[in-house]
């Protein structure tokens, strides 16, 4: 195996990892979602989920920050090499 497949293996496999988090996270919050109380007009959280709500939101940002990130990042670089004439 060359260093371009591990590379590529990598990427694929890390990429899975993130979607299925990402499902995950998603599915809590469904959980959550469901296990509320209160009528029509107004709903309310159990007290022991609040908790476990937030992890599970602030995973999802942190998911969404490593992307938004990683962007800007290969962004840059792909500018900064494009100034350069660099390919």
């Amino acid at each position: 195996m060359i260093l371009k497949d591990a590379r590529e293996n990598y990427y694929f496999h890390s990429g899975k990892v993130s979607d299925i988090v990402r499902q995950l996270g998603l599915g809590a919050i469904a959980i959550v979602w469901i296990f509320r109380t209160g009528g029509p007009s107004s709903t309310v959280v159990p007290e022991a989920l609040i908790f476990p709500l937030k992890l599970v939101v602030a995973g999802l940002a942190l998911d969404l920050l490593q992307y938004a990130i990683g962007a800007a990042l290969w962004g840059f670089f792909q500018w900064r090499r494009e100034r350069r004439g660099t390919t």
